[in-house]
């Protein structure tokens, strides 16, 4: 049985690796097949839909010296720039493990979190990609 952890989560932007992610979250593919009762059939016919992917949200601990300057670059290319997100399976000793799950599409957004001069909380980078596809 895998956990939660069992994955290593890495982002590209644009061509250029970002590295290594603490979470990713989002990413399902889901459809909306519609029902119609035909004549006054009892079973309705079903029909065939096409599949959507949701959102991708990644996010790891800024470091302010690796991520201050790549979030003010990535936030000038929210919108526009192709991103993926590869999720590979890790085995019980931490090795790769099969074929890893990718996503692929364009940067929404970034998010460098909140200031609160009263808080000792870590501080996250956040990316949100707009999946089109997943492999």
């Amino acid at each position: 049985m895998s956990t939660q952890s069992d994955s290593l989560v890495t982002v590209t932007v644009d061509g250029q690796p970002l590295g290594i992610f603490d979470t990713r979250t989002g990413g399902e593919v889901d459809s909306e097949p519609g029902k119609r009762h035909v004549g006054g059939q009892v079973a309705p016919v079903v029909r065939k839909a096409r599949a959507t992917t949701g959102d991708v949200t990644v996010t790891r601990g800024y470091e302010r010296e690796r991520d201050h300057e790549l979030a003010r670059r990535l936030e000038q290319r929210a919108g526009r720039a192709q991103a993926s997100v590869s999720e590979q399976p890790l085995d019980d000793e931490g090795n790769p493990w099969g074929k890893p799950k990718t996503w692929t599409g364009l940067l929404k957004s970034v998010n460098t979190g909140d200031y609160d001069a009263d808080s000792d909380e870590d501080r996250m980078l956040e990316l949100v990609i707009v999946a089109k596809a997943v492999s």
